[in-house]
């Protein structure tokens, strides 16, 4: 593994911008969730990776994790 090594799929003429800016991966969002926990309030340190989903669901205009604002009935499955 390279530092900052993801694939980038971008557009002609958008190189630079994307150069720049690469796109956060769900893994990269889930190790900053786990590293700015806001107070102690979240648990999201208590979940593995593949437990994510249960608790958060993926944001993708901003690229995180965010806490789901109920409780699933049904488990939501993680690809």
């Amino acid at each position: 593994h390279e530092e900052n090594g993801q694939i980038v799929h971008f557009e002609a003429g958008h190189l630079e911008e994307r150069a720049q800016l690469p796109p956060v991966s769900h893994l990269e969002a889930w190790f900053k969730l786990n590293t700015s926990r806001v107070g102690e309030l979240s648990n999201s340190h208590l979940y593995k990776y593949h437990e994510i989903p249960e608790h958060y669901s993926w944001n993708a205009r901003g690229h995180e994790w965010a806490p789901r604002s109920r409780h699933q009935k049904e488990p939501t499955l993680g690809r």
